[in-house]
């Protein structure tokens, strides 16, 4: 990795921790909202780093992201995504998204559709949405 990709990398957790402390006084729905969007960008963006910030650590500890999944993803760029479906929990606490991405491989010069499965939780003591779902498995295709 480059001095430039490292600083990136860095100013790019530097914007989430930012992003999540200024969504302290927000509403619930609201900071759901901020949190979706920054993730999406992030994915769209193929930023795969900083994904792993946006999951909760019970969950990382439980599932941790290896070095080779990372890398694995970094082969390929975004070129699409579209939501399929979202199905929030009576209680507001849950939020589950499908989602369909377009991921094209630089290396093969081709393009490979996956599902992605998002599972949001909100967590009270930190007054935020942790995602407790892996990466996109780009092993997986349509």
């Amino acid at each position: 990795m480059n001095k430039y990709n490292t600083i990136r990398y860095q100013l790019l957790a530097l914007f989430i921790s930012v992003m999540f402390s200024a969504c302290g006084t927000l509403p619930k729905e609201r900071k759901q909202e901020e949190t979706l969007n920054l993730f999406h960008q992030t994915l769209r963006f193929s930023e795969y780093d900083g994904l792993i910030g946006f999951m909760d650590t019970e969950y990382l500890e439980e599932n941790p992201i290896t070095r080779l999944e990372v890398n694995r993803l970094k082969q390929f760029q975004i070129s699409g995504y579209k939501v399929r479906s979202v199905v929030a929990s009576e209680d507001g606490e849950t939020l589950n998204q499908v989602i369909e991405v377009s991921m094209y491989n630089r290396r093969t010069a081709t393009e490979r559709r996956v599902i992605y499965h998002e599972k949001w939780l909100w967590h009270d003591d930190l007054g935020s949405w942790r995602l407790h779902s892996g990466l996109p498995k780009v092993t997986q295709a349509l």
